[in-house]
């Protein structure tokens, strides 16, 4: 038996747990959101803060470049080495928050902000909006960089445990401004929502290093070297993880831009209840690439072998969970959000089909950037991309707004030629 199944026996039972209790306070904070804000200024509200999913671009890879030369160097029990990997990382990463997240606070009252993204708030308040996301963006930014230490390290349950306490603390916020009947603001909930994203991982760098206190980062142990090993690297982590953001990431402000608030809202909702599926699969993801690295790293690809066929045997079961949630999705709405208008079965499966469609590219995907092979995906899923900008452009060139169906289709095509050829990639990497 691998050390590293050792270690994803460990942090899976935690991990499914932390996930459980974050997927109730989930689900409660959107109906929380939906009855403070109304379903248009909610759809605002998502597009709004659908921006953190850009965050990781702002350190040029250099966190996740920074996992795989740390779990190796744990691994190999070269402590002195692993700490030159965090100095690095912690060092250049907090420059370039300080340099982006001035420029841009700088630079956005220059934007009109409400013309560009075809929202229907007065200017000045959705500068004072941005400007509290982006505080908020890059202090988490920085501080979120140990969410890679607990994955190099196989603690990937700490990572999950960051991901409840924002939610937590987000239901509390939103709980508070709507019984104590604040007006209806999105800049409140953003406040919060920034708030929310901030403490936890404050708490979390400060619980890993006091665990960690030889790998705490110091300007003594920054290392040139080691920066142009993990940004090698991490540039092309960034790449493959620009080209995967693009395909859905953007989805909810480009409906925003070229549809309207109310379709960003129900595709907020179908997404959120489809989404289920991927509950048991963020469980065993968690630790999957760290893991993949050291079995890789100590040529164990049996047991790499073994996890795909359990993770194929998972993905069947996944497509029968999503056509018994389209079947109850309209049941599910009815009891859980007032008013919520009824949604076509095909614009239910559709969304469905997409979100395994993602499913099963992050399977392969983690592992090629766990054993660090980008070549292949860099290629294949910039493709894909060009693919999906050129439907789009053609709906929206016709004139039609653009609704649900065209946006997820697009996804799904954006998907289709990676997801149908990397297998074989990988089959062949084993063999």
């Amino acid at each position: 038996m691998s050390h590293a199944y050792k270690k994803l026996n460990k942090q899976i039972p935690y991990t499914a747990v932390y996930k459980v209790l974050a997927l109730i306070f989930n689900y409660t904070l959107i109906a929380l959101l939906v009855d403070y804000l109304g379903q248009e200024n909610f759809g605002i509200y998502v597009a709004l803060t659908s921006l953190f999913t850009w965050m990781f671009l702002f350190d040029l890879g250099i966190a996740k470049g920074m996992r795989n030369f740390v779990t190796i160097a744990i691994s190999n029990k070269n402590i002195k080495e692993a700490k030159e990997y965090v100095s690095t990382a912690y060092i250049s990463i907090l420059i370039l928050t300080i340099i982006c997240g001035s420029a841009i606070i700088s630079l956005i009252y220059f934007i009109d902000l409400q013309k560009g993204l075809n929202i229907n708030l007065d200017n000045n308040y959705l500068n004072n909006i941005f400007v509290v996301l982006i505080l908020g963006f890059f202090v988490k930014f920085y501080l979120s960089t140990v969410d890679q230490l607990n994955f190099s390290t196989h603690q990937s349950q700490n990572v999950a445990l960051n991901t409840l306490l924002v939610s937590v603390l987000n239901v509390i916020g939103i709980f508070i401004l709507w019984k104590l009947n604040y007006t209806s603001s999105v800049k409140y909930a953003v406040v919060v929502f920034s708030a929310s994203i901030i403490l936890p991982y404050l708490y979390s760098t400060t619980r890993f290093f006091y665990k960690y206190k030889d790998l705490i980062p110091s300007v003594s142990n920054y290392s040139k070297k080691a920066l142009n090993n993990i940004f090698k690297k991490g540039s092309k982590i960034l790449f493959i993880q620009i080209a995967f953001l693009l395909i859905i990431g953007i989805d909810r402000l480009i409906l925003l831009k070229y549809g309207n608030a109310l379709e960003v809202s129900k595709y907020e909702i179908i997404y959120k209840i489809m989404s289920l599926v991927m509950f048991p699969v963020s469980i065993i993801n968690y630790p999957l690439w760290s893991s993949f690295t050291e079995a890789y790293a100590k040529d164990d690809k049996s047991w790499i072998k073994s996890i795909f066929k359990k993770l194929y045997l998972l993905i069947l079961g996944l497509l029968i969970a999503v056509i018994a949630l389209v079947f109850l999705f309209n049941i599910i709405t009815s009891f859980w959000l007032t008013g919520f208008p009824h949604i076509d079965y095909i614009v239910i499966f559709t969304m469905g089909f997409m979100i395994l469609s993602h499913i099963w590219c992050n399977f392969h995907t983690d592992f090629l950037l766990g054993i660090q092979h980008f070549s292949y995906a860099i290629v294949v899923i910039f493709i894909g991309l060009a693919l999906k900008f050129c439907f789009l452009f053609f709906i929206i060139s016709s004139g039609k707004p653009l609704d649900i169906m065209g946006i997820v289709i697009s996804s799904i095509l954006a998907y289709s030629l990676y997801n149908i050829s990397v297998p074989f990639y990988i089959k062949r990497l084993l063999h």
